[in-house]
């Protein structure tokens, strides 16, 4: 967590805390803006010695109890993730800024994608799952037993995805009986990317062992990652319950409830709106 405006004096440090003293003139202090048990990114200043790092708010001792030392820079020597931090005086100054870490924690995360609606018809695939009743007028469509239904599943690639990272497929599913077996979903793809040749087609799979309570949601994340390509390629595939091959046991149909692409994030978007994408050298 960061904030505005925060400025305070260090009664006193120890290798692992540093305790808090009067709040500067003119400023406010952690208590203003941070509750018990927060993480605070931190900068410390002690003359020329500066210490930058991720503590824990304790409102109690009012103190932050290092969690993170990122930069430490002691007597003229610059160290990067040091072990200790520094040795503090009560000239000391604490105050709160985004550091580098800051923000390249808050966009290194992972995001979802969900999938691209597809309007279609009955003739779309050999077999389609059909609508049953989940509760009170709401449908669901339903993937039958000891058949291959089908469904198109599409996802553009946002351009906050994260160059050369891995990307997993997710299902959130419920059965409509209660029965011992196993599920076995499926889906192909192939990648579009604007300007090279279609990819080749890949499948990957999920199977699920599972005691099914009927209208219990279950979530199925295929192990097997999709490589990511670049923003705005589109993955274009086909998802199916695979009910007729030995594997897939489970006696009921299957409802699906949503179908999402877990992906690694770590910018807000790329420098450059097409072609080489993560090209710094503007247009």
């Amino acid at each position: 967590m960061i904030a505005n405006l925060v400025n305070q004096k260090v009664s006193s440090s120890t290798p692992t805390e540093i305790t808090l003293g009067d709040v500067s003139p003119g400023f406010i202090g952690l208590s203003s803006v941070f509750t018990n048990g927060q993480l605070v990114f931190y900068t410390v200043q002690d003359g020329k010695n500066k210490e930058v790092g991720l503590a824990q708010y304790n409102q109690s001792t009012s103190s932050l109890v290092r969690e993170f030392i990122y930069d430490k820079l002691d007597n003229g020597t610059y160290t990067q993730n040091p072990t200790t931090g520094l040795s503090l005086t009560d000239q000391a100054i604490v105050t709160v800024s985004p550091s580098v870490q800051a923000l390249t924690t808050h966009l290194d995360s992972w995001g979802k994608l969900e999938a691209t609606p597809v309007s279609g018809n009955d003739n779309a695939y050999t077999s389609m799952p059909t609508y049953q009743l989940l509760t009170n007028g709401i449908k669901l469509p339903y993937f039958a037993a000891n058949q291959e239904d089908s469904i198109p599943l599409i996802f553009t690639l946002p351009f906050d995805l994260k160059q050369d990272s891995n990307m997993f497929l997710n299902l959130n599913w419920l059965g409509d009986s209660t029965a011992a077996g196993t599920v076995k979903w499926d889906y192909e793809y192939t990648v579009f990317t604007a300007g090279n040749p279609v990819s080749g087609i890949t499948t990957i799979d999920f199977q699920s062992d599972v005691s099914i309570n009927q209208n219990v949601f279950y979530l199925a994340e295929f192990s097997e990652n999709i490589l990511s390509n670049l923003p705005g390629s589109i993955i274009c595939g086909r998802l199916y319950r695979d009910g007729t091959n030995a594997s897939d046991t489970y006696s009921g149909n299957t409802g699906l409830l949503s179908a999402n692409l877990i992906y690694q994030k770590d910018r807000v978007g790329t420098p450059r709106r097409k072609g080489d994408f993560y090209n710094w050298t503007p247009e």
